[in-house]
């Protein structure tokens, strides 16, 4: 299989990595060894975002849930913002446990 890597799409001839279900397992552990070198052969003349592209075309993840994850924490970081309780005294001591005179 060849894939393309970058703006100026250097190939790559990788091959292609077995299925996850009913394949042996060195199978698939000699697939992921050949990307690595692939993408480790690579590294001095790729960005890292190039690199990412290529290992995302064999290794398709789904990016959704991390993304609901993130969206939920920020959400629950922008409430706690405004909650009246988290203004304790902690917040006004320094980092050698003294309290920070306010002028």
């Amino acid at each position: 299989m060849v894939l393309y890597v970058g703006k100026d799409q250097h190939p790559v001839t990788i091959s292609e990595l077995e299925p996850v279900k009913n394949s042996p397992s060195w199978k698939k552990a000699a697939g992921v060894n050949q990307l690595t070198q692939a993408v480790s052969s690579l590294l001095d003349t790729h960005d890292v975002t190039d690199l990412i592209s290529l290992v995302s075309q064999q290794l398709p993840v789904s990016t959704n849930v991390a993304f609901q994850e993130a969206q939920t924490e920020a959400n629950k970081i922008m409430v706690s913002v405004f909650v009246i309780g988290n203004l304790t005294a902690s917040t006004f001591i320094n980092s050698n446990g003294g309290v920070v005179k306010l002028k």
